[in-house]
């Protein structure tokens, strides 16, 4: 108890308050230009960054696995943006954005078939970004 009064004794005198941790915005800064290069509108790279770190912490060669309840996976998210591959491969696919699911550990394919994804959402739902609103908390 003593420790937390001098804590906040210190705290008080020096002004330091320390910032929430979720004041801090995490990016992937290091794949917007390439973001840029293929398509994206200036406009929505700070969310597109934003989302990136969410799905993927900026690795290109993430993979996670959806399961059923008996443990089967039925599904696959891949690459920086996490593109789900049962909902999406035909789609890539017919649109020459990808020739195999592989292709989306490519960051540039996998960023061009996130602005195909989201040019999508714009066009049928007016909210380019529905494809990650489970992640993306818009």
């Amino acid at each position: 108890m003593r420790r937390i009064k001098i804590f906040l004794l210190v705290v008080l005198i020096f002004g330091l308050v320390p910032a929430p941790v979720s004041a801090e915005i995490k990016q992937c800064k290091k794949w917007e230009e390439t973001a840029l290069s293929v398509g994206w509108d200036k406009t929505e790279i700070k969310k597109l960054s934003q989302i990136m770190y969410r799905e993927s912490r900026c690795q290109p060669q993430v993979f996670n696995q959806n399961k059923r309840k008996d443990g089967s996976v039925w599904s696959k998210d891949l690459g920086l943006m996490q593109i789900n591959d049962y909902s999406w491969r035909k789609w890539l696919k017919d649109k020459k954005i990808i020739k195999v699911d592989a292709d989306l550990f490519v960051p540039v394919l996998n960023l061009k078939a996130a602005l195909a994804i989201w040019q999508y959402g714009e066009d049928k739902h007016g909210n380019g970004w529905i494809a990650w609103s489970a992640t993306s908390g818009s």
